[in-house]
């Protein structure tokens, strides 16, 4: 899957705002500040551990892409070796800004898109291969909902995880 694409018009719209600047800048300090990183980063080792070495991540109302961008860069430094990840945000300001985060990633084992839209459609468009981990906010609950078709754990805000079986 390939990195998603940024339009010129977009690319250069961006480019002169230092806010969207400031925000890939610290994608890694964002991402390390939410409570779904720690459980996601101990949900990765474990599936190392047990062998696994390709991965899908879905996270709903992503917004800037800061937390997805961090779990597959981690998923990618503990030996995964196809990474696909996808976000999903309501905000088109955001999922734009997430773009060019992502687009700082020269990995061809990661694949990461990231769309504008509603978390719900794009849990149901996943359904028929499900993601392993599945981010998502308390605050949407038909996510919330379709978040527990995750293949390995589901991780939603504040303090919620579910755990499915391997």
């Amino acid at each position: 899957m390939p990195i998603s694409m940024i339009s010129p018009t977009e690319m250069s719209r961006w480019a002169l705002s230092p806010p969207i600047v400031h925000v890939v800048a610290r994608t890694g300090a964002l991402a390390a500040a939410d409570r779904r990183w720690a459980p996601a980063l101990r949900t990765l080792r474990g599936l190392r551990k047990r062998g696994r070495r390709s991965i899908r991540i879905v996270d709903v109302n992503c917004g800037d892409g800061s937390l997805l961008i961090q779990v597959v860069r981690a998923a990618r430094s503990l030996g995964f070796v196809a990474i696909e990840g996808r976000g999903v945000d309501r905000d088109p300001v955001l999922v734009t800004a997430a773009r060019l985060s992502s687009a700082l990633l020269k990995d061809r084992a990661i694949g990461l898109t990231f769309d504008a839209g509603e978390g719900a459609n794009a849990l149901h468009e996943e359904a028929e291969l499900p993601a392993d981990l599945v981010f998502y906010a308390e605050d949407d609950a038909g996510a919330a909902a379709l978040a527990g078709m995750a293949g390995v754990a589901a991780f939603g805000l504040p303090d919620s995880l579910k755990r499915i079986a391997t």
